[in-house]
C-alpha cells in the first residue's frame, strides 16, 4: 500500500512486492514501474494469487464498442503486464482454475484493445498432504456408497439460499422450526455435535480441541450481517433449550449424532455413545464454547490471525 524510497542499491537487489488486489493498490504498482522504468528491465515474476477471482471478469457495457468490457482489476493487471516485453513470467495460482481454462487462446482483442493471454499455457499441481480433501473425494469417492465421502455433500435448496441472503425478521422467531432453514439448522447442529465428538476423542489423549465452521454464500456486507444474526439467534435459542433440558434439543442432537455416526462407521471408526455426546453439547452451549465472528473487509483481518498467519481460534468452536 506504500513503497519506501528505492535507492540505486536497493534496486540492484532481488525485490519482492506484496500488493493487495485492489484498484488503488494496483495503481501504486503501475506507478512503481512508471517512476522506476529501470525495474521493468529486470527479470520479473508476477504471481497472481486467487487468479480466477477478480483477475478474470467481464461485464456488459452498452457504451463499449463490443458491448462488453473487462472488469477494472483485470484491466489494471493487464496494463501492468503490457509494461514489459519478454523478460517477465506470469504465474496464476488458484485451487479452482476452471474460469481460467474457459478463456480464449492467446491474446484477447476487445474494444480495439489487446489483452494479454489469460488461459494458462500449462498447469502444475502443488504437492498435497495425506489429510487433504479435495476434488477426488468430492467428485469421485463421494459416488461410492461404501465410502465415508458419500456423506460429504448436502445440497442447499435454492429457496434456503434466498432466505440466507435476504433479511426477514420473522425467521429469528422460528429459527428452530422453520422448514426454510432446515439445512442451515442441521449444519450448525452437526457442527456442535461433531465438535463435541472430537472434544471427547481428544480428551482421551489430554489434548484441547478447537475447530471452525464457515458460512459463505455471498460477498456482500448486509448479507454477512444477516447471517450472523441468524447464527446468533439459533445459538441463543439452543442455549435456552439446554438450560431447560428441553426434549427438542435432545431430538436435534440425536438426529445429528445419527447422521455423523454413519460417516464415522464407514471410516471404520467407533464414535462415542450418544449418552456421552449429548451432555457435552449441553455443556458447550451453556458454557459459551461457541464464538461467532464476521470476517469481511469491515474487520481488521490481522487482528484475527495468530503468529503463523492462521485464523486465531479463541473458542473451542468458532462459527465464521
Amino acid at each position: 500500500m506504500s513503497i519506501p524510497p528505492l535507492t540505486p542499491y536497493i534496486k540492484q537487489q532481488k525485490l519482492i512486492f506484496i500488493v493487495k488486489k485492489e484498484t488503488n493498490n494496483l495503481d501504486h504498482l503501475v506507478n512503481l514501474f512508471v517512476n522506476h522504468p529501470d525495474l521493468s528491465q529486470k527479470r520479473v515474476l508476477f504471481i497472481d494469487d486467487e487468479a480466477d477471482f477478480a483477475s478474470v471478469g467481464f461485464r456488459r457495457d452498452r457504451t463499449a464498442q463490443d458491448g462488453i468490457t473487462m472488469n477494472v482489476l483485470a484491466q489494471k493487471i493487464n496494463s501492468i503486464r503490457q509494461g514489459f516485453e519478454n523478460n517477465y513470467s506470469f504465474l496464476q495460482v488458484t485451487a479452482t482454475p476452471y474460469s481460467l481454462y474457459l478463456q480464449p487462446e492467446g491474446a484477447i482483442e476487445l474494444n480495439s484493445d489487446v489483452f494479454e493471454p489469460i488461459k494458462p499455457a500449462f498447469t502444475s499441481l502443488v504437492p498435497i498432504h495425506d489429510a487433504y480433501i479435495g476434488g477426488q473425494q468430492y467428485f469421485e469417492e463421494s459416488q461410492e456408497p461404501e465410502s465415508p465421502y458419500s456423506k460429504l455433500y448436502i445440497r442447499v435448496p435454492d429457496n434456503e439460499i434466498d432466505v440466507l441472503n435476504r433479511r426477514d425478521q420473522r425467521y429469528l422467531n422460528n429459527i428452530t422450526t422453520t422448514p426454510n432453514l432446515s439445512v442451515f439448522r442441521t449444519s450448525i447442529m452437526n457442527f456442535l455435535v461433531g465438535g463435541a465428538i472430537r472434544i471427547i476423542q481428544n480428551g482421551v489423549n489430554r489434548k484441547k480441541y478447537k475447530c471452525s465452521f464457515i458460512i459463505h454464500t455471498s460477498t456482500t456486507r448486509d448479507r454477512h450481517q444477516w447471517q450472523v444474526e441468524l447464527v446468533e439467534a439459533l445459538l441463543n435459542r439452543l442455549t435456552e433449550l439446554a438450560d431447560e433440558e428441553n426434549q427438542v434439543l435432545k431430538d436435534l442432537i440425536e438426529l445429528s449424532y445419527n447422521d455423523l455416526a454413519e460417516s464415522i462407521e464407514l471410516n471404520n471408526d467407533t464414535p462415542p455413545t450418544l449418552e456421552q455426546v449429548e451432555p457435552k453439547v449441553f455443556e458447550a452451549l451453556r458454557d459459551g464454547y461457541v464464538g461467532v465472528t464476521k470476517i469481511n473487509s469491515e474487520n481488521q483481518i490481522a487482528a484475527l490471525l495468530d503468529r503463523s498467519g492462521q485464523l486465531r481460534l479463541d473458542n473451542p468452536l468458532m462459527s465464521l
